[in-house]
């Protein structure tokens, strides 16, 4: 097993107790651990095409990228990319209550033009997470992402 690549800068989500039954009840129902991360206290956020993601309940997000690219998965120290994991988790497994870990929508904030303030982007049954927003379904006004 290839150690995960740590990250002093890595982002943490903070998880409230609140959630973490509803976490277990997730990570019951997900497959079993790939090589790497199985060590890891983890719910899956996306595997398919490309790297895997996982959230620990530690609030770090892993990258997973043995099977894709052969590197050692890591923890992720990009904000928007945790977040945009965090999106995606949410609306692929149907966990609507993993969006609560994201970012409290500032008083600044506008409604992302692309997404509408969904955070969804797509056609009927092919939704994916808004690019420009990172799922958020906001932006900040002069804030380049």
């Amino acid at each position: 097993m290839t150690p995960i690549r740590r990250d002093r800068n890595a982002i943490r989500l903070l998880i409230p107790p609140e959630v973490i039954p509803i976490l277990r009840e997730l990570q019951a129902k997900q497959r079993l651990r790939e090589p790497g991360i199985e060590g890891e206290d983890v719910v899956d956020l996306y595997y398919g095409m490309g790297p895997a993601y996982h959230l620990a309940f530690d609030g770090r997000v892993i990258c997973d990228e043995t099977d894709w690219s052969g590197d050692p998965n890591y923890e992720v120290a990009d904000a928007k990319k945790a977040w945009y994991m965090i999106a995606i988790g949410a609306n692929g497994f149907d966990c609507p209550l993993l969006r609560s870990l994201l970012p409290k929508r500032p008083p600044t904030a506008v409604t992302c033009i692309f997404c509408q303030g969904t955070a969804l982007v797509g056609i009927p049954n092919q939704w994916f997470v808004c690019p420009l927003c990172d799922g958020l379904g906001w932006r900040i006004p002069g804030v380049a992402y």
